[in-house]
C-alpha cells in the first residue's frame, strides 16, 4: 500500500479542512507507517462539512447501545443550536435597548429574525465565515473600552501602591 500524501493542513482550524476527494490521513499514519496500517485504522482528517455529524455520530454509537450514538449528537445539535439562537437573542437586545433605547427593540427583532431565516437556509462556509467576521469584529470595541481605560487603570495603580508605603 502506497503512502498517502498528506493534505496541507489536516487541522479543523487555520486553513480549515482539505478539499473533498483531497486524500485524508488515518491515525499514525506518515511516510513510515503508512504501509503497516490497516484500512480499518481511524481517520482523523477531512471530513466535510456535511459528513461531520454522521461521523460524530458514528463515534458515540461505538460507545453506546445501539442507535443511541446519532441520538446523543441529534440532541445535542438541537439544544446548542436552540440555546445559542435564544442566548445570542437576549444579549443584543440587551445591548441595543442600553445603546438605543427600548424604541430599537422591534427593528432589532426583526433583523434578528431575519438573519435567523438566513442562516438556516444559506450555504454553511458562508455562515460560518460571516459568522467569524462579526465575532471577530465584536474585539473592535472592547479593544478600545481596554486602551481607554488605560489612564483610570494607572492612577488606580498609583493610588494603590501610594497607600502600600
Amino acid at each position: 500500500m502506497a503512502p498517502a500524501a498528506s493534505p496541507a493542513s489536516p487541522a479543523p482550524f487555520g486553513d480549515g479542512y482539505p478539499n473533498p476527494g483531497d486524500p485524508c490521513l488515518r491515525l499514525g499514519e506518515n511516510s513510515t507507517t503508512a504501509d503497516g496500517l490497516e484500512d480499518s485504522a481511524f481517520l482523523v482528517a477531512c471530513p466535510t462539512a456535511e459528513a461531520a455529524p454522521a461521523l460524530a455520530g458514528r463515534a458515540f454509537s461505538i460507545g453506546l447501545p445501539g442507535e443511541a450514538g446519532h441520538l446523543v449528537v441529534s440532541v445535542s445539535l438541537i439544544l446548542f443550536a436552540f440555546s445559542t439562537l435564544v442566548g445570542w437573542s437576549f444579549y443584543g437586545e440587551t445591548g441595543i435597548t442600553f445603546l438605543l433605547g427600548t424604541r430599537a427593540v422591534l427593528p432589532y427583532r426583526l433583523l434578528w429574525i431575519a438573519f435567523a431565516y438566513l442562516g438556516a437556509i444559506g450555504r454553511l462556509h458562508l455562515v460560518w465565515d460571516v459568522a467569524d467576521t462579526l465575532n471577530g469584529l465584536m474585539a473592535l470595541p472592547n479593544l478600545i473600552g481596554v486602551l481607554g481605560s488605560i489612564p483610570l487603570l494607572r492612577a488606580l495603580l498609583g493610588e494603590f501602591f501610594a497607600r502600600e508605603r
